[in-house]
């Protein structure tokens, strides 16, 4: 996803409305499973890359050096953008990571283990795989409709006051250079 700016409207109280055009980006590619006897794996076809673009509206809130930006985006709007969110792999966001890696490696390996505060994780709780006798029938996980009709986008940071910037002749070790 990208956001580009094209116009900042006030909206009193330290809020201000950012206009601009949302573009989802995303490849699809078509995959056949054909469950018999000689399955081999899934077969994959050709990657398409979707891009669609609608204007969205951010409200940017100010506070000391906090700033929030949310937008709320009808699916009427924009139902694109909903099954992306839902087909995309999300990472995990965790504050205050913490990885080590196990002192000794050997069969038992299992990467890293890490530590922190899980501040949002995906999870896609609405599915769930039907199996039937034989296992020749198998047709998929079947997910429940979304509820809701609007996705939220939203973005809080917070501004950090660092010392000031050495100067240029610091930087580049030749005061001449700019």
């Amino acid at each position: 996803m990208t956001f580009k700016s094209e116009r900042i409207v006030t909206a009193g109280n330290d809020k201000f409305k950012v206009i601009g055009e949302l573009t989802l980006t995303r490849v699809e590619r078509s995959v056949t499973m054909d469950a018999n006897e000689a399955y081999a794996g899934p077969v994959y076809g050709d990657p398409v890359v979707r891009t669609e673009t609608r204007e969205v509206t951010f409200l940017l809130t100010k506070d000391a050096l906090d700033l929030s930006v949310s937008a709320h985006v009808n699916h009427e709007d924009f139902p694109e953008l909903l099954s992306a969110i839902q087909d995309t792999n999300w990472p995990t966001v965790v504050q205050n990571e913490h990885c080590q890696m196990p002192s000794t490696i050997g069969e038992d390996y299992h990467g890293p283990t890490c530590t922190g505060t899980v501040i949002a994780a995906t999870h896609n709780d609405n599915c769930q795989t039907l199996t039937s006798a034989g296992g020749e029938g198998y047709t998929g996980p079947v997910c429940a409709p979304p509820a809701g009709d609007q996705t939220t986008i939203a973005l809080d940071l917070r501004l950090l006051h660092r010392g000031s910037e050495p100067a240029t002749e610091v930087l580049s070790g030749n005061a001449a250079t700019r």
